[in-house]
């Protein structure tokens, strides 16, 4: 299983005040999704395809730019989410390895 994160390059602010900050948000960002997808993979009622749906709508938001990002999870020959998500050099991916 692996997914699929489209988004454009990163932009930077002007101070060093102003760069502190950003950060901070964008960390508070990630953490918050990081909590969402914890909470979703928790949820041991919630069927395959359901979890996987919410997922795919919850990563974006840990990204610099969800406005603009594509989401889909592979299984073998399976595509869950946007399956015209073209494959650009701007793409995050990481196999999911399950544990038996």
């Amino acid at each position: 299983m692996s997914w699929r994160i489209r988004a454009p390059a990163m932009t930077t602010a002007d101070g060093p005040i102003e760069r502190i900050l950003y950060t901070l948000q964008e960390r508070a960002k990630e953490l918050n999704c990081l909590y969402e997808v914890d909470e979703i993979l928790s949820d041991r009622e919630l069927p395959a395809e359901e979890t996987l749906t919410r997922l795919i709508r919850t990563l974006p938001s840990g990204l610099q730019y969800p406005d603009i990002c594509q989401v889909r999870i592979v299984i073998d020959d399976r595509v869950i989410g946007d399956q015209d998500c073209p494959d650009p050099s701007w793409t995050l991916k990481a196999d999911i390895v399950l544990e038996s």
